[in-house]
């Protein structure tokens, strides 16, 4: 049975990204870059930075459940948000390896909703993020 899951580019304008990851019952996060993914990712596309840890946290029943329920939703979803913001962080948001949403931090309120709670949830739970500076 081929495992189902959610990933989460958050993109900040330079070379690396936030990713977050959420399989089965794993969340998975870090600083990275993403290489060649576009319509799909692979993960041998995902290049995790070593200066950074790599975290991983086991999803909670209810936790897992609300990613099932996500996945479903979106899985066969398309949004992109076609107005370009700069100096802005860009969502990319993969389902089963396929580009589902695609749009700007500061339009998210523009997404549909399905969308918005997914990211807001995946950001939660993968908190507190990291800094830039890895030594900071």
């Amino acid at each position: 049975m081929e495992k189902k899951s959610m990933i989460l580019i958050m993109d900040f304008g330079d070379s690396e990204s936030q990713i977050i990851k959420c399989c089965d019952s794993l969340l998975t996060y870090g600083v990275g870059y993403v290489e060649t993914a576009n319509k799909t990712i692979s993960e041998g596309d995902v290049a995790w930075n070593s200066d950074y840890q790599i975290i991983r946290k086991r999803l909670g029943t209810a936790q897992q459940k609300t990613i099932q329920v996500a996945i479903s939703k979106l899985e066969n979803t398309s949004y992109r948000d076609s107005i370009i913001v700069k100096d802005n962080v860009e969502y990319t948001l993969y389902v089963n390896n396929h580009k589902v949403a695609f749009g700007y931090k500061a339009r998210i309120k523009n997404f549909p909703a399905d969308i918005q709670t997914t990211i807001k949830q995946m950001r939660s739970w993968a908190s507190p993020l990291y800094h830039k500076d890895p030594k900071a």
